[in-house]
């Protein structure tokens, strides 16, 4: 410190906390540093498309993903990932962001920083329940006030890469029993899918042909492509080949949510547990029928494939014309179809799939996934008249309302 308060050329860069209390140094500082020789700036953390330009630039996508997320976008958290080798389904803890976290950590109480070890097992918001559960509920006031929750509704962490940090530090046996006790809480509130989620967490072993089967509709699907077992859906998709005509720009409507953003022809979602609630995007109906394609990449990190909640649908296309229709696109599923207006649909890494959207029908594109980046490139096209059809080039695309496509043809 003396040597900083003495030297009237050099600048010097000093970190503060992101959790509430400032280290002893820049205190000392702030009572002996002169007010009009001193900035506080506050980084935002790498957006996606900062990290993919520069840190993240040399991966394949669904690996530099998975990294960002596990960052939270924090250069630092990310430069050491980067540095530690890794392999298999779950990422190493780098021992300089642990020993980070836990300093941040050990400026709680004992008692509050147990607290949130014990939250870290549930990626997500908090009910009461799961609060008094967890027995965290005396220390929220606390916590909130030294940055690690936040209150939107539920309470729920400031930052979800630093309870991945705190989870992954967890010695297995408190882990497990931690595990147990949300188990049990959820299953109080017949919070079923949570409940599944903490019971295979904490290595208990579930009747999971028999839990499945009482599951409602595209969540069953969902969760028994995520376990490996195969489930033929009552109806295939209608897929038909049809000459692709002029590109046709889209009409932005309306979009919503957290962790969304449009850049042209492209949409961008990078969820993660703290957004409870849908995001995506409205385009305005075109007069004529067309055809939309969906191209880019996809990572989905969805507890259970369907996530704890049960709706986080990684990716849901929607039509209304005034017939509602929707496509979910789920993780493993073999392509199909639940009734003529809800097709079900693999969600891949690298997607490319065209639809056909009937004439008047506004498209409503958005995710719910519990933690993921998506990146796509959307397009809309004129179906080629019939003079230009045969040297069009021509596409194969899923289309809605089987019934009522057939009788047309037919007529």
């Amino acid at each position: 410190m003396e040597r900083i308060l003495t030297d009237r050329d050099g600048l010097w860069v000093v970190e503060r906390s992101s959790y509430g209390e400032d280290p002893k140094l820049i205190l000392e500082l702030r009572s002996h540093y002169p007010a009009e020789r001193t900035r506080y700036i506050t980084l935002p953390p790498l957006s996606w498309a900062e990290a993919r330009a520069s840190m993240l630039s040399n991966l394949p996508f669904a690996q530099a993903a998975r990294l960002f997320l596990a960052s939270g976008g924090s250069p630092g958290h990310l430069r050491e990932l980067l540095a530690v080798p890794h392999s298999g389904t779950e990422l190493p803890l780098p021992q300089r962001v642990r020993a980070q976290v836990q300093l941040e950590a050990r400026m709680l109480s004992l008692e509050a920083r147990l607290a949130l070890e014990r939250l870290s097992v549930h990626p997500g918001p908090y009910s009461q329940g799961l609060l008094d559960a967890l027995e965290a509920t005396p220390y929220l006031d606390e916590l909130e006030r030294r940055g690690w929750l936040i209150y939107a509704g539920q309470w729920q962490f400031a930052d979800d890469a630093s309870r991945r940090v705190l989870y992954l530090g967890l010695q297995p046996g408190r882990r497990q029993q931690y595990h147990r006790q949300a188990a049990l809480q959820c299953a109080m509130e017949e919070q079923r899918m949570a409940e599944a989620y903490h019971r295979l967490m904490a290595g208990d072993t579930a009747d999971w042909g028999t839990f499945v089967n009482t599951l409602p509709g595209w969540t069953r699907y969902g969760l028994k492509a995520w376990l490996g077992m195969s489930e033929t859906l009552p109806m295939s998709p209608s897929i038909s080949g049809v000459a692709r005509g002029s590109e046709l720009a889209l009409l932005e409507e309306a979009r919503f949510g957290q962790g969304f953003e449009v850049d042209g022809r492209h949409v961008r979602w990078i969820r993660t547990p703290s957004q409870g609630t849908t995001s995506g995007i409205i385009w305005a109906s075109h007069d004529e029928a067309s055809l939309l394609r969906l191209k880019g990449n996809v990572y989905v990190e969805n507890p259970l494939g369907v996530g704890i909640s049960g709706r986080a649908a990684p990716l849901t296309l929607e039509i209304q014309e005034p017939r509602e229709a929707r496509a979910i696109f789920l993780p493993g599923i073999q392509a199909g179809a639940l009734a003529d207006n809800a097709l079900l649909l693999p969600l891949q890494e690298e997607l490319e799939v065209w639809f056909r959207v009937p004439a008047g029908a506004s498209v409503r594109l958005t995710s719910s996934a519990e933690s993921g980046l998506i990146d796509l490139e959307i397009t809309s096209y004129r179906i080629a008249p019939a003079a230009q059809a045969q040297s069009a080039p021509r596409v194969e695309v899923f289309e809605f309302f089987r019934n009522a496509v057939e009788a047309a043809r037919k007529s």
